[in-house]
């Protein structure tokens, strides 16, 4: 009978475990990308972290129709498993599932636009979108990797008249700025907005027309730079 109640507490544990798990694994994935030094938007390219925690809900479907099959209650630890394994299993796939990493070198395509020297070392991230309410949108992550690279192109960008805080960026430009440049709170971001057939930077439009737009944010805290590639129906 002992043995039993002390069975029973080992599952109940083991369950609430199971239920702790996902959690877990949650923060074991936003621990990773904040040692990678990746923003939260990249958290996909380590998802698998959800997967160092299965050993918890798999355990619990094991001993679960181990003690059931011996008349112990514990349906709630083979039900709870399966749920949470599963989830677990999903959200831990998407670095499978949701890879739009590409050859770093294409970023070089917009080093004119970016008028800036590229770090040689780091990785990209690109992706293309069927739905959105911008025309022809590309979305492209840099993440630069190397120190020395980085404190220079820094140095660079501001020096550069190109590029401004967000405090510099007008009402009336920032309607060319999408919602996915939006700069996180504690960091330090520089903006630059090019428009093709304009011969300047962050410079508005005087007449109403279909322009194509390269919206550009850097962030200081993370070394990323993002790209937005799209074309507008402006209405001046």
């Amino acid at each position: 009978m002992k043995k039993q109640i002390k069975i029973e507490k080992v599952l109940l544990i083991l369950f609430i475990l199971t239920l702790v798990s996902l959690w877990l694994g949650l923060g074991t994935v936003l621990i990773l990308t904040k040692i990678a030094k990746i923003p939260v938007d990249l958290f996909s390219k380590y998802s698998w972290g959800m997967w160092l925690w299965l050993p918890i809900p798999i355990l619990s479907i094991i001993l679960g129709i181990k003690y059931k099959q011996k008349g112990i209650n514990c349906t709630k630890n083979i039900i709870g498993g399966f749920i949470i394994g599963i989830i677990g299993l999903i959200f831990g796939s998407y670095f499978l599932l949701f890879n739009f990493e590409v050859d770093y070198s294409e970023i070089y395509n917009y080093e004119q636009i970016i008028g800036l020297e590229i770090p040689s070392e780091g990785f990209l991230e690109k992706q293309i979108w069927d739905e959105s309410y911008l025309l022809e949108h590309i979305t492209n992550y840099a993440k630069f990797t190397n120190a020395e690279e980085i404190r220079k192109f820094e140095e660079e960008l501001k020096n550069s008249n190109n590029w401004l805080f967000q405090e510099q960026i007008s009402s009336h430009l920032s309607i060319f700025i999408p919602l996915t440049l939006a700069c996180n709170i504690n960091d330090i971001c520089y903006y630059s907005v090019y428009i093709e057939g304009i011969d300047d930077y962050n410079i508005i439009p005087n007449e109403s027309g279909k322009y194509h737009i390269y919206a550009m944010m850097y962030s200081t805290q993370y070394s990323t730079l993002k790209i937005e590639d799209y074309i507008l129906e402006y209405k001046n």
